[in-house]
């Protein structure tokens, strides 16, 4: 009779410890589940702040292209003022010199 007491001890606390490794086992799921949500919810807000971030560089790229173009644009009508203010000036420059010695021939002759 000891022995089946015994036993019947063993297998009690047998069954006591697999309920409580079951429950402990239970809880480390229920943890782990709620860690991946949050790793999950955290991944998904990084990924968007990464999305915006970037839709907010491309547009600043773009701003800074359009800046840029507009900025050659007028650096090419400057550049092409001066060339034909060059260009007059040469023109002006070289019928005066035609004009001074023609006067200069006819005052010689």
């Amino acid at each position: 009779a000891a022995a089946v007491q015994t036993a019947s001890d063993a297998e009690a606390a047998a069954s006591a410890a697999a309920a409580a490794l079951e429950a402990a086992l239970a809880g480390a799921a229920e943890q782990a589940v709620r860690e991946r949500d949050e790793l999950t919810a955290r991944i998904k807000a990084n990924k968007e702040k990464s999305a915006a971030a970037l839709a907010d560089l491309e547009h600043k790229l773009c701003e800074a292209g359009e800046a840029l173009a507009d900025e050659r644009e007028a650096h090419l009508k400057v550049v092409n003022a001066l060339r034909a203010e060059h260009s007059a000036g040469v023109a002006g420059a070289g019928a005066g010199a035609g004009a001074g010695a023609g006067a200069g021939a006819g005052a010689g002759a």
